[in-house]
């Protein structure tokens, strides 16, 4: 797979994802640096897909306007996500790049667009990350603002319909949520 693929490969999962054109363009311009640099020659032409996957994440996570590598996998139509984490951390290191880590804060004003739900729940939401963040070390940030977004909206959306938008389980859902029911029965 050559270079002009990747690109148009970066342009579909952009439109897919509904990425304003800013950063479809930092994203090309990551690739060029990525595939120029050296020992990603024949890595991409290895695992193209990958790379193109972890230069969608990285120019995302700058633009604080994260995605999940599942969302990202399933624009580009990869089966799986192995690999990709592994594949930012690579490029990151490779080009210098400082990323922040993505904080759950970041996911809730799309998530609740998706969900049609108001910014009264988006605050709401935002207000119990902030509140609980701490005593959920460990969980994924995509995960912590689909639990809040559920908790805020006080039933108005099921754990099925965040799942359906966010990707992140109702299981999940449901234990992040009895997790800060035991230590923050005030939000309830």
């Amino acid at each position: 797979m050559d270079i002009e693929e990747m690109e148009r490969d970066i342009v579909e999962a952009s439109k897919i994802l509904d990425l304003p054109e800013e950063i479809q363009n930092r994203a090309v311009s990551i690739l060029s640096e990525t595939v120029e640099s050296k020992g990603f020659a024949e890595y991409s032409e290895n695992y193209p897909k990958k790379i193109v996957a972890a230069v969608i994440a990285i120019t995302c996570r700058q633009a604080k306007n994260p995605r999940t590598f599942s969302e990202i996998a399933k624009a580009l139509g990869l089966h799986r996500i192995k690999g990709v984490k592994r594949t930012v951390c690579d490029i990151v290191r490779a080009l210098g790049i400082k990323l922040s880590p993505v904080s759950p804060v970041d996911f809730v004003p799309r998530f609740c667009e998706q969900l049609g739900l108001d910014s009264d729940i988006q605050s709401r939401a935002i207000k119990i990350i902030h509140r609980t963040e701490k005593s959920l070390v460990g969980r994924r940030p995509a995960s912590i603002a689909a639990t809040a977004i559920y908790i805020a909206s006080s039933g108005t959306v099921t754990p099925r319909e965040i799942h359906a938008v966010t990707g992140v389980t109702e299981i999940t859902v449901e234990q992040i949520s009895m997790t800060i029911r035991t230590f923050y029965p005030s939000l309830f």
